[in-house]
C-alpha cells in the first residue's frame, strides 16, 4: 500500500526539527519544504487560482496563518510574537509540570472533542480564505445583531455568514494605481459566504444555495461552503450554478489550507441597494464602513479583520 502523503504541519514540524534549537522564517521553512516535497508543491501550485503566485508564498502564508492553532495542539511548536515571525521546535516544552494551570487548560484545548456545527467553521474558512488561495480579509456576520422592525422571521437569511474584502491594489505598481485611479476603477472586491456542515442530498443541496443566492448576490463574488458535500448533492448544485452563478466550496476542516473551489463564482456588479439594506445588521454595517475607509485612505485595519 502507498504510504500516506505528510500533511503541511507534519513537514513544518520536520524541517524544525532539522535545525532545532535555531530559527528559522516561514518564508525559509516553506523553501526547505520545496526541496524536501516536490511532488506536493507540484500539486498545490496546480491547485492555485493565482498562476503568478509562488508555491513558496503560499506555503508561507499558511504557516503564518495556521501557527497558532498549531501551538494550542502542540505547545513544542513556539513562534515568535513580533513579525516577521520567526519558528522553531522546542522539545523541553514537553516538560510542564502536570500539576499546573496552565497545562491543565492546555490539555483541555488539545483533548477537548472538536465542536460541531457551522460557528465552527467560520474560523477554518477565515484560514482558508487568508491564505494564498485568496488572500482576503474576512469579518463574522452575526444575525443577532440586526434590527428586527419588521416582526419576527423578517431577517431569516437574510445575511452571510462570512464576508471578506480583497484588496486589488495589492499586486498594483504606483504608476498603475494613480492611472487606476484618475478612470475610477474599483480598488476591491467584496465577497459573501453562506457555510453549513453538511449537503448530503438533492434538498439539501437546493435549500442552501437558495439561501446563499439570497444572501450573497449583493457580493461581487458569492459563495455556498459545506465540509461535506455527497455526488447527489454536487450534481444538483452543478446544476444550479449554471442558472445563477453562486459558487461552491469545498471546506476541509482539518487542514482548511486544502479546501478547493468545486464550482467557481461568476462575478457580478456589487449591489448598492442591497447593501443599503443590509445595514441594519449592525456587523454589517461596521463591514462597509471599513470597505469605504479602505477606499477613501487605502487602510487595512488589523485590529478590525480576522474571525477567531
Amino acid at each position: 500500500m502507498p504510504l500516506t502523503p505528510p500533511t503541511q504541519f507534519q513537514m513544518v514540524i520536520t524541517m524544525l526539527q532539522e535545525v532545532s534549537p535555531n530559527q528559522r522564517k516561514a518564508s525559509e521553512i516553506a523553501k526547505m519544504i520545496f526541496q524536501r516535497y516536490p511532488e506536493y508543491c507540484e500539486k498545490k501550485a496546480e491547485a492555485s487560482t493565482q498562476k503568478n503566485k509562488k508555491v513558496t508564498t503560499t506555503i508561507a502564508n499558511e504557516i503564518g496563518a495556521n501557527c497558532k492553532n498549531w501551538n494550542l495542539k502542540y505547545p513544542q511548536f513556539n513562534f515568535t510574537s513580533d513579525k516577521p515571525r520567526l519558528f522553531w521546535w522546542d522539545e523541553s516544552t514537553d516538560n510542564v509540570e502536570e500539576d499546573s494551570e496552565a497545562a491543565k487548560v492546555l490539555e483541555a484545548e488539545v483533548t477537548q472533542e472538536v465542536p460541531t456545527g457551522e460557528i465552527a467553521l467560520y474560523s477554518k474558512l477565515a484560514v482558508y480564505l487568508e491564505s494564498e488561495a485568496h488572500r482576503l480579509h474576512t469579518k463574522r456576520i452575526d444575525e443577532k445583531t440586526s434590527s428586527n422592525l419588521k416582526g419576527k422571521n423578517a431577517n431569516k437569511h437574510r445575511h452571510p455568514d462570512v464576508v471578506g474584502l480583497e484588496d486589488r491594489t495589492e499586486s498594483w505598481s504606483d504608476e498603475f494605481a494613480q492611472w487606476a485611479g484618475w478612470i475610477g476603477a474599483p480598488k476591491s472586491r467584496l465577497w459573501s459566504f453562506e457555510v453549513k456542515v453538511k449537503l448530503n442530498s438533492v434538498g439539501e443541496a437546493r435549500v442552501a444555495y437558495h439561501q446563499a443566492l439570497n444572501n450573497s448576490s449583493w457580493a461581487h463574488r458569492g459563495y455556498l461552503v459545506a465540509s461535506e458535500i455527497s455526488s447527489e448533492a454536487l450534481a444538483e448544485l452543478k446544476q444550479l450554478h449554471q442558472l445563477h452563478g453562486i459558487g461552491v466550496i469545498k471546506l476541509n476542516s482539518e487542514t482548511p489550507e486544502d479546501s478547493t473551489v468545486l464550482l467557481l463564482s461568476i462575478e457580478r456588479n456589487l449591489d448598492w441597494d442591497s447593501c443599503s439594506s443590509l445595514c441594519i445588521n449592525k456587523d454589517f454595517k461596521s463591514y462597509i464602513q471599513q470597505v469605504a475607509l479602505f477606499h477613501r485612505a487605502g487602510h487595512i485595519e488589523p485590529s478590525y479583520w480576522g474571525i477567531e
